[in-house]
Formats: structure tokens, sequence, C-alpha cells
């Protein structure tokens, strides 16, 4: 059957809240109250975006106060590669690909290596999460996904076969990965980084197949990550998946079987 987190992973991160921060040295008053809420165990995790990318230096002094003390929180950032990349040649960490380009020259297995060597670099550095890989399928007019380069594609075989890739070159590098965006960003009018965005009239079940096989292979992502994306039919409340017992509980846990950790 498919590979599940182990249930001590899971029971581990259940339960826990994990936050951003301002700023990028260690002088950010806001990372030290985030550092010592891990420290008191009330916050799990730390997320970095863009703006908490200093130097090499910064980055490793920010790691280190929030890996100080006997908690070990889940230290999260997005490695997709692309223009989603927060960690630089600039920082020594070597440039990946889009996932588009990854799928359209190379192998899933000659990604997987990439992908494992990228890996590689952020644990030496201290981070243990992810959040990848990209499971939406590619329109090149969506605003979020498709003009980045951030999909592998149109095939729900071959989405899961890199994703898949992903999840495990990372994963052998000792990252957990956060598959997204459920139930399926590609298609979507609009930009949930910005808004709600509304997914009811283009969405189909094709969206939904690269996450079912991702879930069902042998490299079944530790998390998966929810979007804010309404679809009006499969959550007749008008909550976006990021909140909808109906998309997270009845689609992603009942029907497709995930019994991995759940995240906004």
């Amino acid at each position: 059957g498919p590979r599940q987190p182990p249930d001590e992973i899971a029971a581990a991160v259940a339960e826990l809240l994990m936050l951003g921060f301002h700023g990028a040295t260690v002088g950010s008053f806001t990372a030290r109250l985030l550092a010592r809420q891990v420290r008191r165990g009330e916050v799990g995790g730390v997320f970095f975006v863009s703006q908490n990318i200093g130097t090499r230096a910064d980055v490793a002094a920010l790691l280190g106060l929030f890996r100080a003390g006997a908690a070990r929180p889940l230290i999260a950032i997005d490695h997709e590669g692309g223009v989603v990349q927060r960690l630089t040649p600039a920082h020594g960490f070597t440039r990946l690909p889009s996932a588009r380009d990854m799928a359209r020259s190379l192998t899933p297995e000659e990604a997987r290596q990439i992908y494992l060597k990228a890996g590689r670099e952020l644990s030496a550095l201290g981070f243990n999460v992810n959040l990848g890989p990209v499971l939406d399928l590619d329109d090149p007019a969506n605003a979020a996904i498709g003009r980045p380069l951030r999909s592998y594609g149109t095939d729900p075989d071959r989405i899961a076969a890199y994703a898949g890739a992903f999840v495990s070159g990372f994963g052998d590098a000792g990252l957990l990965c956060a598959a997204k965006h459920f139930p399926g960003h590609g298609r979507s009018p609009g930009d949930s980084h910005h808004v709600i965005a509304d997914i009811t009239a283009r969405w189909s079940e094709a969206d939904l197949a690269p996450f079912a096989r991702l879930i069902a292979s042998t490299d079944c992502p530790a998390m998966v990550m929810t979007g804010h994306l309404r679809h009006d039919r499969l959550s007749p409340d008008g909550r976006p998946a990021s909140v909808s017992t109906t998309m997270v509980t009845g689609l992603l846990r009942q029907r497709l079987g995930y019994r991995g950790v759940a995240m906004t």
C-alpha cells in the first residue's frame, strides 16, 4: 500500500502552530518574541518568506535563534525553484530550474537528484520543511501558478511523477514536504496570495488527480497545504479550502485517504 508519514510525525505536528515574523536579522523584535514562544512550547514552527532573507550569515543566525534551547521546531521555507526560491547562489545555494523547465528538460530521476542536492543544502543550514511541491495544473494565463512557471504540466501522472521526485529528493535529505495548493489552484481566475480565489467555474476532477496519485504513491508527502480557494459545489457554505471541513475532512481525508498533516 502507499507509504504514509510515520504516525509519530503526524502526532508531533498535528497541533503545531507555525508562524512567520518580520525582519531579516536576530535584532528583529518579532523574531526574538517568536523564538521565546518556541522555547516555551507555545509555537511549534517558523516559516521564512522573502523579507526574512538577508545574507547567509543573517539566515544562519536566525536559525540558531529559533533552534536555541530544548525545542526542535519545524523551520520552513519555499524552495520550489524558478522564481520561488528564497535562498539563491548569492547565499551559496544551487539555482533550481522552475517546475515547468524541470519537467520539460529532465527525467523524474534526474530531477530527484537535483532536489536531493538542494535538500542537503537546506538541511545543512538548518531548515527541515520545504513548502512544496506544487501539484496544480498548468495554465499559462494563471497569475499564481502558470505565469511564474510553477507547474509541472497538465497530465496528472506526469505532475505526480515530478512531485514524487521532489518529495523523495528533499525527503532523503531530511526535509518534510508540503504538497500544494489543495484542491487545485492552477486554473483559478484569481491569485490566492491576494484574494480568496473562486475556482468553482473552472475546477474539475483533473485538478484533484495529481493529489490523489501522489497520496497513493510511495512518495506520499508529510503535509498537504490547502489554498484560500473557494468552490461552491465542494463547499456549499462558501468557505475556502483552508477553513472548509467538507474539503479537508471530506475530500482530502475521507475520499483521498490522506492521514498526514493538513496545513493552511
